[in-house]
């Protein structure tokens, strides 16, 4: 029987801008779910109809659906310049 054998010292360390840049991916997604929970309020501060903000919401919802995934991507594609 064949197993794979790993070091228990072999741990990859990410740098942490990894990490920053994925809690800021991971809020920005799930901000819509905020909006959502506070529409009426929202309805009544700008006084428009709570339909409408629902809208708005759901837009927004969709544009980080469809742009979240593409944004740790971007700046693979920038040009990279030393730090000195």
């Amino acid at each position: 029987m064949n197993s794979l054998h790993v070091k228990e010292d072999s741990t990859v360390r990410l740098p942490v801008a990894i990490y920053a840049l994925s809690f800021g991916i991971f809020a920005m997604v799930s901000s819509e779910f905020q909006g959502s929970a506070i529409i009426n309020a929202i309805a009544m501060g700008l006084r428009v109809s709570v339909a409408l903000v629902g809208y708005w919401v759901s837009w927004y919802a969709c544009a980080m659906m469809l742009g979240g995934p593409h944004l740790p991507i971007l700046p693979r594609s920038l040009a990279q310049y030393p730090v000195s």
